[in-house]
């Protein structure tokens, strides 16, 4: 079975809830990891989870977002 790559880069998945109302938090690349190694479910894949630096709403995502490199972010 081949190893499986999961990029946080923000979006509703990850927001938690603000003052403002939700926005994109750092943390939940850990979170999804434990979460995934704890659930003893047999056949999952070895996998990597990844969390870019600068996390953004996906109702924020604009067009030069795409010109730049995630290391830009």
């Amino acid at each position: 079975m081949g190893r499986v790559l999961i990029l946080h880069t923000g979006g509703t998945i990850g927001c938690q809830a603000s003052r403002d109302g939700h926005k994109p938090s750092s943390g939940f690349a850990e979170l999804l990891r434990r979460r995934l190694q704890d659930s003893g479910e047999p056949g999952l894949p070895e996998f990597d989870v990844i969390e870019l630096g600068q996390l953004i709403d996906s109702a924020n995502l604009s067009p030069d977002h795409w010109l730049k490199s995630p290391g830009c972010w």
